[in-house]
């Protein structure tokens, strides 16, 4: 016997409700929402946006020595800094925007003369702090 105050309909939209869940698992559609909500720190996520990151890694243990050894929180924080918007691009952007942004900071860098030079490579200070970032994050990784 039913609860008085559950009716038929409010038990199957309840027993649907319930369901969806189960059903979606196999799916796991939760797996798009965790990468697209910034599931990696931002120092992996400039770092990532770099191609090709073998070459990346490579010439950013070189931008580290260069650079004195800065931490990965510092350049982060050093090319967020360089970013119009800030913070606020790093998470909302896409790849490619990002991309777009930091290119345009290494743009005026050259044009500012910061540059990094590093394995007979002259690198905006952007760029040389990227590829540091991204030599960083092969090391944590490792």
């Amino acid at each position: 016997m039913t609860d008085p105050g559950t009716s038929r309909r409010r038990f199957l939209a309840g027993a649907a409700a319930a369901a969806v869940p189960i059903a979606l698992a196999p799916l796991k559609p939760w797996r798009t929402l965790y990468e697209v909500t910034g599931a990696q720190g931002p120092a992996a996520r400039l770092a990532g946006v770099l191609r090709p990151r073998r070459g990346a890694r490579l010439l950013g243990r070189r931008a580290l020595v260069a650079l004195e050894g800065p931490s990965s929180r510092e350049l982060t924080a050093q090319v967020v800094a360089t970013l119009p918007g800030g913070t606020k691009a790093l998470a909302g952007a896409s790849d490619d925007k990002l991309r777009g942004l930091l290119a345009r900071s290494s743009h005026d860098d050259f044009a500012a003369e910061r540059t990094v030079r590093c394995g007979g490579w002259v690198l905006s200070a952007t760029e040389a702090r990227l590829c540091a970032l991204a030599a960083l994050d092969e090391r944590r990784r490792a």
